[in-house]
């Protein structure tokens, strides 16, 4: 007798494939995630799956609550313990911080201001105190009179106080100098507003002279600053520009146009208030002379704009800074594609990438077709030594690939192909056994009265291979394709030992090459393998029907 109650056992069989789809997705998920994050969040304690969202305010400098969480309970109390005495604990950190004082020239409401600089100390305090202490109440006012100091405050202000701050530029020359624009000009009278909906205040901020900027894209959706002032080299000996700033995490957009002698240029590719930490945003005019995209380039490319500008002040130049309000949309698109872009300024994924789809349809095809023929040739074709020579065949299953390494090797230097691509793609032209396997045990079961119908209508034995055998074999002809796919594009070995020119890496020695560069910069690490591994899920997804067809089907498909 059924039991209605007990769940039906194909909706169980489903839980279970969905649940164990959504287990082993779980790093992808978090490789994905981690590609949009920056530093600040890749320091986060814990395991986060998902990038925190951009928030593009309206106005700055602003506080950001989102810095610190809750004050977490101490490991030595209870959680009911913990409820009773918390408001007095963090009542007495509270009292030394306002003690203290925090600096606050930025006009951040104060109350606000320190509830957050709390929570920052407070994990600070968990860190550095022996916990055992806070039991006793006794102990609280001067453990925290004692650990709490201004400098742990001042640690904790740059991460809770959000600004835009901008010192004062600097170009670099052609015989390698760094001029200082307008030295010894406050960075404060150096930017000059030309939209009312900003304005700059002198600041010092981290030890540097720079204007405080306040802005209110509720006034406008755009504002814009601009410097005029004496060009301190020739244009043609200026080869760099550098605006140190420190950005406040908006993701607002903004661009930059320098303009000199009736010529104009734009910052060619779109730039966004993404940081927190001070940082010069390089400017370079794109010179293809110069340009060598196979060497890392952490600049900006300036491109020059046809039209000219109307300012030509001799031995003058103007700088202008325009910003623009971004949507929450475009602020997540922006955060996205951030280490993308990163990543793709210190090694040319890109091409990279090109030459990885060369080798892959180089490979996917000579290996089709190779291997086809043979397949052929030992499944539907009588000749002598036919059975030997494919047992033969398939004895080199079983030789170790580190077996042959060093005797491939000697023959492609031999050949001359040692730092060329050939060695990456030529093999494919004489197949391989497992192809050549799996395709006669299908072209075997294949009825020979197609053939002989061929030969009747005067078909040689190539027509019959291309005209009646590939069309029968096409899903596993598209499994060997699958296959060919994943190894050429995953191959790392191949290419490590037969290239040394850096024009020449395919996509899996690009992504080693930025772990080399990038050394612990996971989140750029990730957004390079996150470009490296989704062409394979996606060739895989669309392919999986001729993937399983060509492994479990053994004759003509019904």
């Amino acid at each position: 007798m059924i039991n209605k109650h007990r769940p039906p056992t194909r909706l169980l069989l489903h839980a279970v494939l969905i649940a164990g789809a959504l287990l082993f997705s779980l790093p992808f998920a978090w490789m994905i995630g981690t590609s949009m994050m920056d530093e600040r969040e890749m320091l986060r304690p814990g395991v986060h799956l998902l990038p925190e969202a951009p928030e593009p305010r309206a106005r700055s400098p602003y506080l950001d609550t989102s810095a610190f969480p809750e004050p977490p309970k101490p490991r030595v109390f209870m959680e009911a313990n913990w409820n009773i005495y918390k408001g007095q604990i963090l009542a007495v950190v509270r009292d030394r911080i306002e003690q203290l004082g925090i600096d606050n020239p930025d006009g951040l409401d104060p109350d606000r201001l320190t509830t957050q600089v709390l929570h920052g100390v407070w994990l600070r305090v968990l860190d550095v105190v022996q916990q055992e202490k806070l039991r006793d109440l006794a102990n609280v006012i001067p453990l925290m009179n004692a650990t709490v100091t201004p400098e742990m405050i001042n640690e904790v202000l740059p991460q809770v106080r959000r600004r835009l701050c901008l010192a004062l530029p600097s170009v670099r020359t052609a015989d390698f100098r760094h001029v200082d624009l307008a030295a010894g000009t406050p960075a404060a009278d150096f930017w000059q507003p030309t939209s009312d909906n900003v304005r700059l205040e002198p600041l010092v901020d981290d030890g540097r002279d720079c204007g405080l900027v306040r802005y209110d894209f509720d006034r406008g959706e755009r504002w814009q600053l601009q410097a005029v002032i004496d060009r301190p080299v020739p244009l043609d000996q200026i080869r760099m520009l550098a605006l140190a700033m420190r950005q406040d995490e908006t993701w607002h957009g903004y661009e930059v146009t320098v303009e000199a002698g009736g010529q104009m240029w734009r910052s060619a590719e779109p730039l966004h208030f993404g940081g927190t930490q001070w940082q010069e945003v390089l400017l370079k005019p794109y010179d293809p002379a110069r340009y060598d995209p196979y060497q890392p380039h952490p600049w900006t490319w300036l491109e020059q704009v046809a039209a000219g500008s109307t300012f030509s002040e001799p031995g003058k130049m103007r700088i202008t800074l325009s910003a623009t309000k971004s949507s929450p949309l475009a602020a997540w698109y922006a955060k996205a594609a951030a280490n993308y872009r990163l990543a793709s300024k210190q090694v040319p994924m890109w091409r990279y990438a090109a030459t990885s789809v060369a080798l892959v349809v180089l490979n996917i095809v000579l290996m089709v077709l190779s291997s086809s023929l043979a397949a052929y040739a030992f499944a539907r074709l009588q000749w002598p030594g036919r059975d030997f020579l494919f047992v033969l065949l398939l004895a080199t299953l079983m030789i170790p690939q580190q077996v042959t390494l060093i005797p491939g090797f000697i023959i492609m230097k031999w050949l001359g192909w040692y730092n060329t691509l050939n060695p990456l793609w030529v093999g494919a032209a004489f197949g391989s056994a497992f192809s050549i396997f799996l395709l006669r045990q299908f072209m075997k079961g294949i009825p020979t009265d197609l053939e002989d119908a061929a030969r009747i209508d005067g078909c040689g034995f190539l027509r019959i291979w291309w005209h009646i055998m590939l069309p029968l074999v096409k899903p596993t002809l598209a499994a060997i394709a699958v296959f060919t796919f994943i190894a050429t594009w995953n191959d790392f070995m191949t290419p490590l030992i037969y290239l040394n020119d850096q024009r020449l890496y395919p996509l899996s020695l690009g992504l080693f090459q930025l772990q080399t560069v990038l050394g612990q910069n996971y989140a750029m690490m990730m957004a390079g393998s996150i470009m490296m591994t989704i062409p394979v899920i996606g060739v895989f997804f669309f392919a999986q029907k001729y993937f399983v067809q060509g492994i479990t089907l053994t004759g003509i498909k019904g």
